[in-house]
């Protein structure tokens, strides 16, 4: 397999992982993979120091692989490969979750084609069924059904990851992102006959384009969020355990005899409340045709700038509020925009940045 870009431990044992995949044997120890193809693209220098550093880093500092041949091979250890369990997900549940992925937009067929029917009739009364205003209407609805089935089939990995406890990363996110894409592509012919009957032979191709960009950046805003927003929770902590916790903490158990030390970095309201009002104003200004879904997230917006004004605020839910926002500005054209400054005031709150 071709080597991968390492920039941190984790990447190592990722290059672990795939390689054992690639060859049939079990992701477990006791099974020796060449180190040779991380070399391959690395000169001397820098490059060659900083990926021996993460080397030794799986090696010696986290113990998730064994180096048994003058670190030209490698091993995983039974904490490495219960450390790849959060960081990687096997052939099989992928292609569950693509076979999940195929029949969640199997269901968008029969609804999308019923909202056509409905542009198609109301057109077709007014007696502009040949006008731009008809073509307009049924991108707008391909557009928004793009949308809607990326993040559809994202909700299919979201729950399979957080039933998992897995951390998204970038690397990891873009694997996700080519998957669940992929999949929205190869379901949705449906709309691009829509697209095609619906525009000039001039524009068609650049209105697929738009169409299937929308859902792409969809899909790329809740990833982006994944990546930004890590699981983190701890339970069950043993007695005459210490632990010490720092960042964002979701829950956390602990027995007799146990200490709990947590740091958690202090929420930032006023930025917080700076990028929220940024989103209000950026919409404000927007030409958007979904009137509906833009008084939705002005009112919310503003209701957890409000929130955030109290004597002592609720991260968690502020949090909850965020995820509601980044659901709702999906369906609308300014998304990216939106998606930034909605990973601002996250990061306001406190939850780090991958």
């Amino acid at each position: 397999m071709a080597a991968i870009p390492v920039s941190r431990p984790e990447d190592v044992l990722l290059f672990v992982v795939r390689e054992l995949e690639h060859a049939g044997r079990p992701v477990a120890p006791g099974y020796e993979v060449p180190l040779d193809a991380l070399f391959e693209d690395v000169a001397q220098g820098d490059a060659s120091v900083e990926l021996n550093t993460h080397i030794d880093a799986a090696h010696y500092h986290l113990g998730w692989i064994k180096l048994p041949h003058a670190g030209r091979d490698a091993q995983l250890t039974a904490a490495g490969a219960s450390r790849a369990r959060q960081l990687h997900l096997p052939p099989a549940d992928r292609e569950r979750a693509q076979r999940a992925v195929a029949g969640v937009i199997a269901e968008r067929h029969e609804p999308f084609s019923r909202d056509l029917r409905l542009i198609q009739n109301n057109h077709t009364r007014r007696g502009t069924l040949s006008s731009s205003m008809f073509a307009q209407d049924v991108q707008a609805k391909a557009r928004e059904e793009l949308r809607t089935r990326a993040l559809a089939a994202w909700r299919v990995y979201e729950q399979m990851l957080a039933a998992r406890a897995m951390e998204v990363g970038d690397a990891f996110a873009s694997e996700l992102n080519a998957a669940i894409f992929g999949a929205v592509d190869a379901g949705s012919d449906d709309v691009r006959a829509a697209v095609n009957r619906s525009g000039l032979d001039s524009n068609r191709e650049r209105s697929l384009a738009e169409v299937f960009d929308a859902g792409r950046r969809a899909l790329q805003n809740a990833l982006d969020l994944a990546v930004l927003v890590p699981p983190t929770t701890v339970t069950n902590v043993q007695s005459d355990t210490h632990l010490n916790v720092f960042g964002p903490v979701t829950s956390l158990q602990t027995g007799a005899g146990s200490t709990a030390h947590i740091s958690t970095p202090a929420p930032d309201y006023a930025q917080f409340r700076e990028s929220l009002q940024a989103l209000v104003d950026a919409l404000s200004m927007a030409t958007e045709t979904n009137a509906e879904a833009v008084a939705a997230v002005r009112e919310i917006a503003l209701e957890a700038i409000e929130s955030s004004k109290q004597p002592t605020p609720n991260p968690s839910k502020l949090k909850a509020t965020l995820f509601g926002l980044a659901t709702l500005v999906q369906t609308l054209g300014s998304a990216g925009q939106a998606g930034t400054l909605l990973k601002a005031a996250a990061t306001a709150l406190g939850f780090p940045s991958a």
